[in-house]
């Protein structure tokens, strides 16, 4: 059986995954009830945040796992292919010894005073980040990340504080034979706040992220309560909780620890401890 993840560091596991079966074609066995899933995209929002964070200087982190490993994949200079952003074109650019191809884009776009530059120097100055990319597996599995209007937008509020909106991110996961297995859309629906510009100060605090399961139409959503980073290698947070409710009826609890990327789950009355697959 294999797992479903929801980014591209996943979709890189699940071909150690997809070596050890027979015939996974359609079979989403082992993929995980909508519970497991809202919480892996709590966790996929937290590393997004890692890695579109801002810094003192203005400046914005833009690196991520498919930076790293897909070779010739980067962000080209600021203004090269369009005025006041940076894009990074795929390309076709392949990771784990080929088996994965990656095509499409994420464009960063600046306003305010540092746009000319990339950078967000000012309060008031903002960056949206616009994801349009797949991964797609020998064979014809694929993984699909697109954005519903503007994507994820970083608004600069003071020297070290700032907001997250997100209008949705969608993110699907088909099989060679093109059936849908998961398709997942975030967005916020009141900005989250974050403060600090370190993994080691980041802490976020309110606004509300939604979560819904567009094949089974629930939909969550949870509030961050002093949900902060404490570890230069951790991706991920390691203190706080994201509570709420579902469309179903359950409350929801996800906690993060000190084990990077172990969270403790309570849906309903329901618990459970689970990895959140892109931390690291």
């Amino acid at each position: 059986m294999f797992k479903l993840f929801f980014a591209p560091l996943g979709v890189l596991i699940l071909v150690a995954a997809f070596s050890g079966c027979g015939n996974t074609d359609d079979n989403n066995d082992g993929i995980g009830n909508s519970s497991d899933l809202t919480t892996q995209q709590i966790g996929e929002a937290m590393v997004s945040i890692d890695e579109s964070s801002g810094n003192a200087s203005g400046t914005v982190m833009s690196t991520n796992y498919l930076e790293a490993s897909c070779s010739g994949a980067s962000f080209a200079a600021c203004g090269a292919s369009m005025a006041n952003a940076a894009v990074k074109n795929f390309g076709g650019c392949t990771i784990a010894g080929g088996l994965v191809s990656v095509s499409g884009t994420v464009t960063l776009s600046y306003t305010g005073t540092g746009s000319a530059t990339c950078t967000i120097p000012a309060s008031g100055d903002s960056v949206s980040r616009v994801p349009a990319f797949t991964a797609t597996l020998v064979g014809g599995a694929a993984f699909t990340a697109s954005a519903l209007s503007t994507g994820q937008i970083l608004t600069r509020t003071g020297g070290s504080s700032f907001t997250l909106n997100n209008t949705g991110i969608r993110r699907v996961y088909t099989s060679a034979s093109g059936a849908t297995l998961a398709d997942m859309t975030t967005m916020t629906t009141s900005d989250i706040t974050i403060s600090g510009t370190t993994r080691t100060d980041r802490v976020i605090n309110g606004g509300a992220l939604q979560v819904k399961n567009n094949l089974t139409s629930q939909v969550c959503t949870a509030t961050p309560n002093n949900v902060a980073w404490t570890s230069m290698t951790c991706n991920c947070p390691t203190s706080g909780t994201w509570t709420g409710s579902c469309s179903t009826g359950e409350s929801l609890s996800v906690a993060f620890s000190s084990t990077c990327g172990q969270v403790a789950t309570t849906f309903g009355s329901t618990s459970k401890t689970l990895t959140i697959d892109r931390c690291n």
